[in-house]
């Protein structure tokens, strides 16, 4: 017999009803404006509303595609000032629209880009085509280069060496090592914004950020998926086209696997030298991820965490998840991936049981052990929802008047 959670039942019932929640009335058809923080503006409805947009939903954005865009365009605008002039614009003034051209097709739309810094300079216009994955770097390369003509910004020869270092770091798969690696990155970044490699390491991070999601009905990294857009876009231009290093290339073929291009994603697994061995246990870990093949595990001995966590997810997704459950050892069954992996499909009510004695526990822990990481405090029982629901902020955060503070994972 099989059994799901039934607070997926409740999620369910929960979506249905903000769905129904969110048709307009006949006096909501006022446009909103566009917001760089993604939250609705409170009274401004000055902005007209894109031609090709019903306006069904009240939000800065009309459609999912207009929101990808801002969002990668927004962060992209604030990294690019930031590096050239080391603070944040005028958060008063700035702004970023993203308007689809009435002939846009459809699988390749066409977009107005409207840019304000501040009100003593004209507002940048610039044109954006999007001729592939929305979510592709090389997508926004005209973009990033008008970006950083306006500012007055113009690439540094980079003079570090890259490595697979990180890479290396990340193959145990544990929350509290992103965390780790997270602040370090994020300090060195401060200290050397315009340096590219940096830029390909904080999509990596992301990108292993990212694959941990496993939440089922749940399941939304739109935003992740914008901020590593964003990082190899502003990588690839201070590194003045040169070929991506190995971080860079890691990363690009998890962002390709994360929005589910399985083809393109593999084609780029095959294109990385295979000589390190971080390298090559990621390339392993990531042609699972996309073709759910367990089988290249099978008689492997002595696998990394991301290399099990991997092989589960494929034999679950291709086999069974009671006997995917079953050949866990006692440490895995209480390590959270796993647990998030068997939730998100059928399972037995023996297994079941299970999965409830330890999921929640095992969440609960590293949230905690994470948010002390980050914050320096515990957090709290009645502090988990609001702490839990914050939305996620761009890679510089507002530190006093308009210092920044950068933030690979905020």
């Amino acid at each position: 017999m099989q059994n799901r959670p039934i607070w997926r039942a409740f999620g369910i019932l929960l979506v249905l009803g903000v769905a129904v929640g969110c048709r307009k009335s006949a006096d909501e058809s006022q446009p909103h404006s566009t917001s760089t923080t993604g939250e609705p503006p409170s009274t401004d409805t000055s902005t007209k509303a894109n031609p090709q947009s019903s306006g069904y939903f009240q939000t800065p954005f009309q459609d999912e595609s207009q929101f990808i865009v801002e969002t990668i365009v927004s962060d992209l605008v604030e990294q690019i000032y930031y590096t050239k002039h080391h603070q944040l614009p005028d958060a008063k003034h700035f702004s970023v629209r993203a308007v689809e051209k009435p002939d846009s097709q459809f699988g390749a739309p066409t977009y107005d880009l409207e840019i304000t810094l501040s009100p003593d300079r004209p507002s940048l216009k610039i044109g954006l085509v999007i001729n592939g994955p929305i979510w592709s770097p090389d997508g926004y390369a005209d973009t990033v280069a008008a970006l950083a003509k306006d500012v007055g910004l113009t690439p540094t020869k980079q003079n570090e060496r890259d490595t697979a270092r990180l890479l290396a770091a990340l193959v145990d798969g544990r929350a509290t090592t992103i965390e780790e690696e997270n602040q370090k990155l994020s300090k060195a970044l401060e200290s050397n914004f315009d340096n590219a490699f940096l830029h390909e390491k904080a999509a990596v991070l992301l990108g292993v950020f990212t694959l941990r999601e496993h939440s089922g009905q749940f399941f939304e990294i739109r935003s992740p998926l914008c901020r590593i857009t964003a990082q190899l876009a502003i990588a690839q231009y201070l590194s003045e086209g040169a070929p991506m290093g190995i971080n860079g290339r890691v990363a690009d073929a998890m962002l390709s696997s994360l929005m589910n291009n399985q083809a393109a994603a593999l084609n780029k697994l095959d294109g990385i030298e295979k000589a390190d061995p971080a390298v090559n246990t990621w390339i392993k870990a990531l042609r699972a991820y996309n073709t759910s093949d367990y089988r290249p595990f099978a008689e492997s001995k002595g696998l990394s965490s991301i290399e099990r966590i991997e092989w589960f997810r494929a034999f679950v997704r291709s086999v069974d998840t009671d006997v995917a459950w079953g050949k866990l050892n006692d440490a895995e069954k209480l390590t959270p991936d796993f647990a998030r992996i068997a939730n998100e499909e059928s399972f037995s009510v023996e297994t079941g049981h299970q999965l409830l004695r330890v999921s929640l526990p095992l969440e609960l822990r590293e949230i905690a052990s994470v948010y002390k990481m980050s914050s320096g405090q515990d957090i709290t029982p009645k502090e988990f929802a609001g702490k839990l629901n914050a939305l996620p902020k761009r890679c510089l955060t507002a530190d006093g008047n308009r210092d920044a503070r950068v933030a690979v994972i905020d």
